[in-house]
């Protein structure tokens, strides 16, 4: 998002009663550790860290 479009989204925000924050610990997502969870075989993702059995497709998730 470019600085222009920031500045547009920050006023519509501000518009509609809301605000603007970037907080560097409320982000989307899944952390990228959880990688090595990750089964080749069907793409699901591992209760815990390798080595470990695909909860799905039953494929071992060798460890690192």
């Amino acid at each position: 998002m470019s600085g222009d479009e920031e500045t547009r989204a920050a006023a519509e925000l501000r518009r509609a009663g809301l605000q603007w924050r970037l907080d560097s610990e409320d982000r989307p997502g899944d952390p990228a550790c959880l990688l090595p969870r990750v089964c080749q075989a069907c793409g699901a993702v591992a209760e815990t860290d390798p080595p470990a059995t695909c909860p799905q497709c039953g494929s071992e998730i060798p460890g690192a």
